[in-house]
């Protein structure tokens, strides 16, 4: 009996402390960024792009440390459904994740983004996780690619909050805002994809766009 309720006892704490439902390893898609990959294996994050029109394709044939990806390796955890990746120069993207699709989308509590995994048929999937993308708040973003100053516009004033993410997952400015017309020096930015996360009263919308 005292070693039956010892193993209930030992399932019932690994469930609750450190288990996730699903794992965290494999090979990820952010969502708006198809030509990046994200291997994670061995507690260490592998980063790939692709110029290619079919970038799943040649993504399928990468292993992780295979030496096609970029010369930055970040270590990351992950227990108790929360992400923490070291960005390297005292950045971190520390994060609880969502899953979603049986494990094929990862939703960042964060910043809310998400990762897909490679080869995932979102059509197939019986999942919410994708369905706050757009809303009936449609801002204009302009111009795209930015060189300098974007704009963001709403048809009336808007209360929330806004936030730039680059494609490696790192929050790069955050702000509030009570306005229907938004200035944004990008200037020192620098050159690659993003995305704009806004958050308002009325909903929430996501818009990638290009820093030349």
């Amino acid at each position: 009996m005292k070693v039956l309720a010892f193993c209930l006892f030992t399932v019932i704490f690994n469930h609750s402390f450190g288990q996730s439902s699903y794992p965290i390893e494999g090979k990820w898609v952010p969502e708006g960024f198809g030509n990046t990959l994200y291997i994670l294996a061995d507690g260490k994050r592998y980063t790939y792009y692709c110029v290619s029109q079919n970038c799943d394709s040649i993504f399928n044939t990468y292993e992780a440390n295979d030496g096609n990806h970029l010369p930055s390796v970040e270590d990351y955890t992950f227990n108790n459904d929360t992400l923490n990746i070291d960005l390297n120069f005292g950045n971190f993207l520390n994060s609880q994740i969502i899953f979603d699709c049986d494990g094929n989308i990862a939703q960042f509590q964060a910043n809310n983004s998400n990762w897909i995994r490679l080869n995932t048929n979102l059509n197939d999937c019986n999942s919410s996780g994708l369905s706050n993308t757009h809303t009936e708040l449609e801002p204009q973003i302009f111009p795209n690619p930015v060189n300098d100053k974007l704009h963001i516009s709403f048809d009336e004033v808007q209360y929330g909050n806004m936030s730039i993410v680059s494609s490696s997952g790192q929050k790069i400015m955050e702000f509030t805002f009570n306005d229907n017309q938004i200035d944004l020096d990008l200037s020192q930015l620098e050159v690659g994809a993003y995305l704009v996360l806004i958050n308002t009263t009325t909903g929430f919308y996501k818009a990638k766009f290009f820093k030349m």
